[in-house]
Protein backbone atom coordinates (compact mmCIF):
# COMPACT_ATOMS: atom_id res chain seq x y z
CA UNK A 1 0.00 0.00 0.00
CA UNK A 2 3.06 2.25 1.06
CA UNK A 3 4.55 1.71 -2.14
CA UNK A 4 2.96 4.83 -3.77
CA UNK A 5 1.34 2.40 -6.45
CA UNK A 6 -2.01 2.70 -4.64
CA UNK A 7 -4.42 5.51 -4.07
CA UNK A 8 -6.57 6.01 -1.29
CA UNK A 9 -9.75 4.52 -1.92
CA UNK A 10 -11.93 5.35 1.63
CA UNK A 11 -10.29 7.80 4.44
CA UNK A 12 -11.79 8.97 7.28
CA UNK A 13 -11.08 11.42 10.20
CA UNK A 14 -12.32 9.74 13.85
CA UNK A 15 -11.46 11.10 17.15
CA UNK A 16 -8.12 9.94 17.96
CA UNK A 17 -6.81 7.53 19.85
CA UNK A 18 -5.13 8.66 22.82
CA UNK A 19 -1.12 8.55 23.24
CA UNK A 20 -0.04 4.98 24.61
CA UNK A 21 3.17 4.90 26.53
CA UNK A 22 6.29 4.73 24.26
CA UNK A 23 4.65 6.71 21.20
CA UNK A 24 6.31 8.36 19.62
CA UNK A 25 3.73 10.53 17.11
CA UNK A 26 0.30 11.31 18.04
CA UNK A 27 -2.45 9.95 16.65
CA UNK A 28 -4.20 11.75 13.74
CA UNK A 29 -7.62 10.25 13.93
CA UNK A 30 -7.31 9.14 10.40
CA UNK A 31 -8.04 5.79 8.94
CA UNK A 32 -7.27 4.91 5.24
CA UNK A 33 -8.50 1.83 3.23
CA UNK A 34 -6.53 1.72 -0.23
CA UNK A 35 -7.37 0.32 -3.39
CA UNK A 36 -9.48 -3.38 -3.11
CA UNK A 37 -10.36 -3.63 -6.72
CA UNK A 38 -8.04 -6.05 -6.76
CA UNK A 39 -8.86 -8.05 -3.81
CA UNK A 40 -10.00 -11.63 -3.31
CA UNK A 41 -12.66 -11.81 -1.17
CA UNK A 42 -10.70 -13.38 1.78
CA UNK A 43 -8.05 -9.99 1.43
CA UNK A 44 -10.67 -8.15 1.49
CA UNK A 45 -12.97 -9.74 4.35
CA UNK A 46 -10.07 -9.93 6.40
CA UNK A 47 -7.81 -6.46 6.02
CA UNK A 48 -4.45 -5.79 8.09
CA UNK A 49 -4.04 -2.54 9.98
CA UNK A 50 -0.71 -1.27 10.59
CA UNK A 51 0.27 2.45 12.30
CA UNK A 52 2.41 4.31 10.69
CA UNK A 53 3.50 8.01 10.49
CA UNK A 54 0.87 10.70 8.50
CA UNK A 55 4.01 11.85 6.71
CA UNK A 56 4.77 8.34 5.47
CA UNK A 57 0.97 7.88 4.25
CA UNK A 58 1.44 11.88 2.34
CA UNK A 59 4.75 10.59 1.06
CA UNK A 60 3.25 8.17 -1.06
CA UNK A 61 -0.33 9.72 -1.67
CA UNK A 62 -0.96 13.02 -1.06
CA UNK A 63 -4.00 13.41 -2.92
CA UNK A 64 -6.02 13.84 -0.04
CA UNK A 65 -3.95 16.92 1.36
CA UNK A 66 -6.85 19.53 1.14
CA UNK A 67 -8.67 17.32 3.57
CA UNK A 68 -6.03 16.87 6.71
CA UNK A 69 -7.78 19.71 8.78
CA UNK A 70 -11.50 18.73 8.51
CA UNK A 71 -13.32 17.23 11.85
CA UNK A 72 -13.26 14.28 12.89
CA UNK A 73 -16.46 12.08 11.00
CA UNK A 74 -15.62 13.32 8.01
CA UNK A 75 -15.25 10.08 4.82
CA UNK A 76 -14.53 10.52 1.86
CA UNK A 77 -14.28 8.03 -1.35
CA UNK A 78 -12.36 7.92 -4.59
CA UNK A 79 -14.70 8.02 -7.52
CA UNK A 80 -12.33 6.20 -9.90
CA UNK A 81 -13.37 7.20 -12.54
CA UNK A 82 -12.42 11.48 -12.17
CA UNK A 83 -9.97 10.34 -9.44
CA UNK A 84 -11.45 12.89 -6.96
CA UNK A 85 -12.29 12.07 -3.55
CA UNK A 86 -15.87 13.61 -2.50
CA UNK A 87 -17.96 13.30 0.46
CA UNK A 88 -19.70 9.82 1.96
CA UNK A 89 -21.13 8.81 4.74
CA UNK A 90 -19.30 8.31 7.76
CA UNK A 91 -19.58 4.62 8.54
CA UNK A 92 -16.51 3.62 11.08
CA UNK A 93 -17.41 2.45 14.34
CA UNK A 94 -15.60 2.27 17.72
Amino acid sequence: MLDGRLKAEYLYRQEPDPPGEGDAYPDSGWRFRYDTRSLTDTEYDNPSFSYIAIAKVLNRDDSWLHLIDVHAGSAFLRDWATGRLGSTEFTATD
